[in-house]
């Protein structure tokens, strides 16, 4: 399966991962109003093409909470991403999801979840680019 947009890579998690793990990834809480309100206004942006634009070295960096990003946007609190985690591990091989892991640690900025699966110290000692708790 090819991947070009995010309903393509969305269909490729629900095929491959246990229906558990999808729904409590893919869903929000409760009637899921806010995960519809937000699917919504994101539909409505539109992304303008620069063509003949010399992008050899892009900057994506910005700035929020006060420092400076290399990115412009963070990973969320996701608590049983955890599980997920460990059923990748044994299903797609640990060296290519370490590589994936561990790129993200580097480049992301992380917030914890207040029942994560994973400590403050743990992901500052793997070297986790900045860290927030919830």
């Amino acid at each position: 399966m090819t991947i070009v947009n995010i309903d393509d890579l969305r269909l490729a998690a629900r095929r491959r991962l246990p229906k558990l793990f999808f729904d409590y990834i893919d869903g929000g809480s409760f009637a899921e109003e806010t995960y519809r309100r937000n699917k919504d206004d994101f539909s409505l942006l539109r992304l303008r093409q620069h063509v003949l634009v010399d992008y050899a070295e892009p900057d994506l960096s910005t700035e929020y909470l006060g420092r400076r990003h290399s990115l412009p946007f963070m990973l969320g609190p996701v608590g049983l991403l955890g599980r997920a985690h460990a059923y990748a591990l044994a299903t797609a091989g640990q060296a290519r999801v370490d590589r994936a892991i561990e790129t993200l640690r580097r480049v992301f900025s992380i917030i914890l979840a207040l029942m994560g699966v994973s400590s403050i110290a743990d992901l500052k000692e793997r070297g986790s680019h900045l860290i927030f708790k919830q």
